[in-house]
């Protein structure tokens, strides 16, 4: 998965991220920054619906976090944490965003009570 296989999908057939818990109005796709295409910028409501918040994915982080070794199979809170530390710098919400792109691209499925597992070559098939 790189940055091609983001844009190529983003925003012709992802545009809305789904929050993982608690339903509510989703995050929404904004723009690729103009200046440095490795960001995706998403946007969502807040509270009151009067406001909008612009948030970041820095792709390259996204990339990081798949690279890292896994003992579990999962991907946690903890390591978008660690390998995601620019685009934790604008919330939790990227944690979701980055989710809900891994489980459209079939890379990862999302579980309330297991978390985010990732998918290996064997359960694809």
């Amino acid at each position: 998965m790189d940055l091609q296989d983001i844009k190529r999908i983003i925003p012709d057939e992802l545009d809305r991220f789904q929050k993982l818990e608690g339903g509510g109005d989703p995050y929404y796709f904004k723009e690729w920054d103009s200046i440095d295409d490795n960001i995706l910028r998403y946007w969502f409501w807040n509270k009151n619906r009067t406001k909008k918040n612009v948030k970041r994915i820095f792709i390259h982080e996204l990339e990081n976090l798949l690279r890292r070794p896994s003992q579990t199979g999962e991907i946690t809170r903890s390591d978008f944490e660690s390998y995601c530390p620019k685009t934790k710098r604008d919330g939790d919400c990227g944690f979701a965003v980055i989710v809900r792109i891994l489980e459209f691209l079939r890379i990862a499925r999302y579980d309330q009570d297991s978390g985010v597992i990732l998918i290996t070559v064997n359960e694809k098939h």
